[in-house]
């Protein structure tokens, strides 16, 4: 089953792929990620930031185009400056932006932002980025990444209120499971084209019974994150956010590994393509925060929604709640 787009969202997407052109294809340079500016250019001049903004569309048109840009095996910074700030600010920002867990650690697209914010324990602040307050941060997932040199003048940062602050969680983790989704979807693609010419014992390796079962169930999680996902943004509610969430956590681990032995473990050179995918999994995966923390917070949005209502008594009380 999938959701099937409307004249005007199929246009959308049309656009979008267009846009991507010929970064469509993985460069085979042997770089541990591939960032285009140019890229990140065409996504700004082609304003698709201010898409969820526009009266005939909304959070699921501008999740569609993240999701495109998602599946490319150029990294380009669109979660953000696509999805989260207009849901949060009501306003599109020039991107790129980053979204900054704690500003000692090396985030996201920090080395290449414009904006980023920057969640503390007060909520969130959103910060304009000078590019001498900024250094590139080595790292191998698939993504440019920066950290602050010293710690940010906050006077002269915009504080959230606390409305504003529980967006940004909200929608910085729809549109996390918005971008694995896609790259999940992409790594299972680029496998099944791999065993379906790759040959081993006389026959495509694609034909033997227990890859097609794992990779079958690969697509299932993969198309499974994706819907809820979108889901997420076209309902914009913080329990639908949670459980995208926990959803790509619990399955981004198996997806890398199986897709990783499928290609026979060639993935893990920098000379086959399957990382610009894979890597940036276990990005994600670290930013979201582990599958305990979403399982909790969507028992929690549960339970507080639960003690609003009377709850039900007798053996089918847990699904009465929906459970």
């Amino acid at each position: 089953m999938d959701m099937e787009l409307n004249a005007d969202q199929q246009a959308l997407v049309d656009a979008t792929e267009q846009l991507l052109g010929e970064f469509k294809e993985a460069p085979r340079s042997g770089a541990m990620y591939a960032y285009s500016a140019e890229l990140q250019q065409r996504l700004a001049a082609g304003d698709f930031a201010s898409v969820s903004l526009q009266s005939e569309y909304g959070a699921l048109e501008a999740a569609l185009i993240v999701e495109v840009l998602s599946r490319a095996p150029y990294a380009v910074e669109c979660g953000a400056s696509v999805l989260v700030a207009p849901a949060v600010l009501y306003e599109t920002l020039p991107g790129p932006i980053a979204l900054v867990e704690d500003w000692q650690r090396p985030a996201r697209f920090l080395s290449v932002a414009r904006h980023a914010f920057i969640r503390d324990q007060g909520g969130g602040v959103l910060m304009t980025v000078e590019s001498d307050a900024v250094e590139t941060a080595p790292g191998m997932l698939a993504y440019p990444y920066g950290r602050f040199k010293r710690v940010p003048e906050w006077s002269r940062g915009r504080r959230l209120s606390a409305q504003q602050s529980q967006a940004l969680l909200q929608w910085w983790r729809t549109s996390i499971a918005l971008e694995a989704a896609a790259a999940m979807g992409a790594a299972t693609r680029f496998t099944v084209d791999y065993v379906t010419n790759r040959r081993q014992f006389g026959r495509p390796i694609g034909s033997f019974q227990a890859i097609q079962h794992r990779l079958a169930r690969g697509t299932v999680h993969s198309e499974g994150a994706r819907l809820i996902a979108l889901e997420a943004a076209a309902k914009g509610d913080a329990l639908t956010s949670t459980l995208a969430a926990t959803y790509v956590s619990r399955f981004i681990g198996e997806t890398v590994e199986d897709m990783h032995q499928f290609n026979g473990a060639l993935g893990i050179t920098l000379d086959h393509p399957l990382h610009y995918w894979t890597y940036r999994l276990l990005a994600l995966q670290s930013e979201l925060g582990g599958l305990s923390q979403h399982s909790r917070a969507a028992a929690d949005v549960l339970w507080s929604e639960a003690s609003e209502v009377t709850v039900p008594s007798g053996p089918s009380a847990y699904w009465d709640l929906g459970w």
